[in-house]
């Protein structure tokens, strides 16, 4: 029998890499997508894909036994509430933390997205957009997402779970009911370099399998000669490249004409500092310290009086080129903000890199600079970077990486290892005309040897069931199937799609309550 694997995913972006990683699998596993939008389902036909849209899984059921929990739960502690055995105050914890952030938009709706219609009318209709209701709302939101997921995984019974991100909803609620059905989980994100993804069976970023013990381990491990060679090899080109992980905005400039253009003399110290979205999920989880831009600005400059010669450059991200004078005003005349020079001229230039836990991190160390962290990132902790647990910190830690002049001293090495594993056991290559890429080969041999060791584990016991079963339960519920898109003649056609997909598991006790959301059967085949 086929095993399955369910990959789930937000936007375009996500998709395309999730897409790379299913197209080289789909010989080995059967795969189906849960994806958000029914746009990108198109997309998948295409590639000829079986896909669920969150949109599509909605339903008036769902929405009736959220309605039933909230009024039975509305006077409990928001942190007491749980739904068929999950802490809800758990699963959000990224949208907790961003509602009482400074950066919180207020607006209902934005907040619970395509769920508005799955809510209490109370939540939606005279909602004041405080902090309480809208996290009431999302509560409710969560009640959602874990009733409709349930019966998802119920219905596709996969053997493994590709999850883009999992730090924040939707996508963490997936993974937690995958976690509760004993399927392993596998969490992918954009990797450090350009066309790269990560797959991690731990998280992503802070929370990745190299911020376990994990790393200690790799740590010990003694590089082979040509393992270092492929390093050299690999910096060099990406160097020469020009290209960033970030997206790339301004000119390419040689160092000299960085500093004319900034006005940096001779004797000063660059320390460039990346800017990052407030509101990004590494921020909200991975950085208490300096949880905004602003503060970052403000201390590096502060800091920057204690050191002489030091010139604080501020590159503006992509994503917040409208805020060039909220930080200049912030920063006062310590430095200046950039947004005309490439991210790769600012690094051959520049003397220091503080991040909070940029990926640019990960780029600058790649030019053996001095990095300073002001969060918790994949590669802060690891002796490596110039790390600071409190703002005090700061500006002893920013002198001691301007007066050391590249890394902390012994540990050469241990970045060394870092980047052989990141780029030769790690990341895995976003190329769809490299089939032979042994980086990739290995990954996609341990996630599979991943899976198959998990078949033993506990699962809920499942029928397998044929074509003719399949139509005949589903003719039984046929009362329930009124509204929808399969009473008959449209049962017998998604019988005969079921016996090519897959081969289809689902437990008779179980149709009458997926016939409940009648689109689910049909989605799951295509149109």
């Amino acid at each position: 029998m086929k095993q399955k694997a369910l990959f789930i995913t937000e936007s375009m972006t996500d998709l395309r890499c999730h897409l790379d990683l299913a197209m080289r699998l789909r010989d080995k596993l059967g795969i189906v997508f849960l994806v958000k939008a029914e746009s990108l389902r198109r997309e998948l036909w295409k590639k000829g894909f079986p896909s669920f849209a969150y949109t599509e899984l909605l339903s008036d059921d769902v929405a009736h036994r959220v309605e039933e929990w909230w009024q039975e739960n509305r006077t409990k502690p928001f942190e007491l509430l749980t739904y068929n055995g999950f802490t809800l105050w758990k699963l959000m914890e990224f949208e907790r933390q961003l509602i009482l952030s400074d950066s919180f938009n207020s607006d209902l709706r934005s907040a619970v997205g395509l769920w508005a219609s799955a809510l209490p009318s109370e939540l939606i209709e005279g909602n004041d957009g405080s902090p309480e209701q809208v996290t009431a709302a999302l509560i409710c939101r969560t009640v959602g997402l874990i009733e409709t997921f349930s019966r998802l995984m119920r219905f596709v019974q996969p053997s493994a779970a590709f999850v883009w991100n999992g730090l924040f909803l939707p996508t963490r609620a997936c993974a937690e009911i995958c976690s509760r059905h004993g399927v392993p989980t596998f969490f992918s994100e954009e990797g450090y370099f350009p066309n790269t993804m990560v797959v991690d069976p731990v998280g992503v970023n802070a929370s990745s399998i190299l911020g376990t013990p994990a790393w200690e381990k790799i740590a010990k491990r003694e590089p082979e000669e040509q393992e270092v060679d492929r390093l050299k090899h690999f910096i060099r080109r990406y160097h020469a490249s020009g290209e960033s992980r970030v997206k790339q905005s301004g000119e390419a400039l040689k160092p000299g004409e960085v500093c004319a253009r900034l006005h940096i003399g001779d004797n000063e110290k660059i320390v460039l500092y990346p800017a990052q979205i407030d509101t990004d999920t590494n921020i909200i989880l991975s950085s208490p310290v300096y949880p905004t831009n602003e503060m970052v600005i403000a201390d590096l400059a502060k800091a920057a009086e204690a050191v002489p010669g030091a010139r604080i450059v501020v590159k503006l991200h992509p994503r917040d080129k409208d805020r060039e004078r909220e930080f200049a005003a912030v920063l006062g005349d310590r430095g200046c903000i950039v947004n005309d020079i490439q991210l790769q001229s600012l690094l051959a230039t520049a003397h220091v890199v503080a991040v909070r836990n940029s990926t640019v991190g990960i780029e600058a160390l790649t030019y053996r600079l001095p990095v300073v962290t002001l969060g918790q990132s994949i590669y802060s902790g690891k002796g490596f970077t110039f790390d600071v647990e409190k703002r005090e910190e700061l500006a002893d830690k920013l002198n001691l990486a301007i007066s050391t002049g590249g890394l902390p001293e012994g540990s050469r090495s241990a970045l060394d290892r870092f980047l052989i594993h990141m780029t030769q056991r790690y990341l895995y290559q976003l190329d769809e005309g490299d089939k032979t890429n042994s980086t990739n080969e290995a990954i996609e041999s341990e996630l599979l040897a991943s899976i198959d060791g998990s078949i033993g584990s506990k699962r809920e016991e499942i029928l397998p069931i044929g074509q003719t079963r399949l139509m005949d339960l589903l003719k039984e519920q046929g009362p329930l199937l009124h509204r929808g898109r399969l009473r008959s003649p449209r049962l017998e056609r998604v019988a005969r799609k079921a016996a090519k997909w897959a081969p289809l598991q689902i437990a008779p006790e179980e149709i009458k309550e997926l016939c409940r959301i009648p689109r689910d059967v049909g989605l799951a085949f295509g149109r």
